[in-house]
Formats: structure tokens, sequence, C-alpha cells
């Protein structure tokens, strides 16, 4: 998944706001739970 990530972040991002290098970093830890989302993002994918 970590190809698919990457690359789904570069073809949002390419050519938007000037942004002209991008650089991702895939981290492990600490592990991302929905818990981390904000509560517009909860709203948005009807998560309670």
């Amino acid at each position: 998944m970590h190809d698919t990530i990457v690359g789904g972040v570069h073809r949002a991002l390419e050519g938007e706001l000037g942004i002209s290098h991008i650089n991702v970093a895939v981290v492990w830890e600490p592990r991302w739970t929905p818990e981390h989302m904000t509560e517009v993002a909860k709203e948005q994918l009807d998560y309670s």
C-alpha cells in the first residue's frame, strides 16, 4: 500500500499551489485510528 498512498498524494498535489517538490514520509508509529480525524471529516464520512 505504501506505493499506492505515495502515488495518490503525488497525483493530488502535482501542479497545485505552485508545489514543485513532494516528499511523502509514511510512518507506522503512532498508529493511526479514526479518532485522529477532525470532526468535519467524521461528519463527511458519517463516522460516529
